[in-house]
């Protein structure tokens, strides 16, 4: 799951997530992680632990202070290549409307953008998304 950042802290997007990711990993029995992406990653993902990340992969640079497309679609894609989620969850704001398409070519996936809803379907092993 994608930690989109305001103001040195997890924006309430993010959090909104994790309520969201939290379930989808129990239905899953997976990990669920948080990425964090920003010029101070301590404080930030200590929060995501605290709303309920079970790990938090953390990248640190200055020049992570503010969002940048390319950069931050490189290393979000660095890292879901590295280590392969089953499902990746980015918030439909302006910055997350943004970097998902991108981050789903770099990572030669699909994108189903403004989802209202997402359920682990046992039945077929998939997520499905409304």
């Amino acid at each position: 799951m994608f930690t989109e950042v305001t103001k040195a802290a997890p924006a309430k997007v993010a959090i909104e997530l994790m309520s969201e990711g939290r379930k989808l990993a129990d239905a899953m029995g997976q990990q669920l992680a948080a990425v964090v992406i920003s010029d101070k990653t301590e404080d930030i993902a200590k929060a995501m632990v605290s709303y309920g990340a079970d790990i938090v992969y953390t990248v640190e640079a200055p020049e992570y202070k503010d969002y940048n497309t390319d950069g931050f679609a490189t290393t979000f894609a660095d890292l879901i290549n590295t280590y392969n989620p089953a499902a990746v969850l980015i918030g439909a704001t302006n910055d997350g409307r943004d970097l998902a398409p991108r981050v789903a070519c770099k990572v030669q996936t699909g994108l189903t953008a403004d989802c209202t809803g997402i359920v682990y379907n046992a039945e077929t092993g998939l997520v499905d998304w409304t």
